[in-house]
């Protein structure tokens, strides 16, 4: 992982636009997060809470995460990757094009991905930005998840 990149005024964000921002560290995904992710969520299917039955049921022969727990660590992956300085306060606005290509299962090591791919200064001081994301899964040649995040930031 390289140092994030640092954007020092709001209104240069549009400047950066389709530039790499890299990769985060390695992050594993423990089965404790995923019950504790199921469990705030609501989704407690076997597939992500049993592991017996995974092992002997799963085609991965293991549980494996939601697509929405990996999503739900967007905001703090991104902080390792990019730092924009001026602002207090930060809204995610929509998530585009969203796909969940490969799995993750307990015990993976996953590192995030990012393209800050679009973004505006909005009338009035904010930005508004479109990061590319994808989930690497360590040892798959398959990202787990492909998206298009799009935040609005405001001083």
């Amino acid at each position: 992982m390289a140092q994030p990149i640092v954007i020092a005024d709001m209104t240069s964000t549009p400047d950066y636009q389709g530039t790499e921002l890299g990769t985060t560290q390695w992050l594993a995904i423990a089965q404790d997060r995923i019950e504790r992710f199921g469990h705030a969520t609501g989704d407690t299917r076997w597939i992500h809470l049993d592991t017996e039955r995974a092992a002997r049921e799963s085609p991965w022969k293991s549980t494996i995460a939601d697509g929405y727990l990996l999503l739900s660590l967007v905001p703090v992956l991104l902080s390792q990757l990019i730092v924009l300085l001026g602002w207090s306060t930060a809204i995610n606005t929509g998530v585009d094009r969203c796909e969940f290509a490969g799995v993750v299962t307990a015990g993976s090591r996953v590192r995030m991905g990012a393209r800050l791919a679009r973004a505006r200064v909005l009338a009035g001081n904010g930005c508004r930005i479109g990061f590319d994301i994808w989930f690497e899964v360590e040892g798959s040649p398959t990202p787990a998840c492909r998206a298009r995040v799009n935040y609005a930031y405001f001083p």
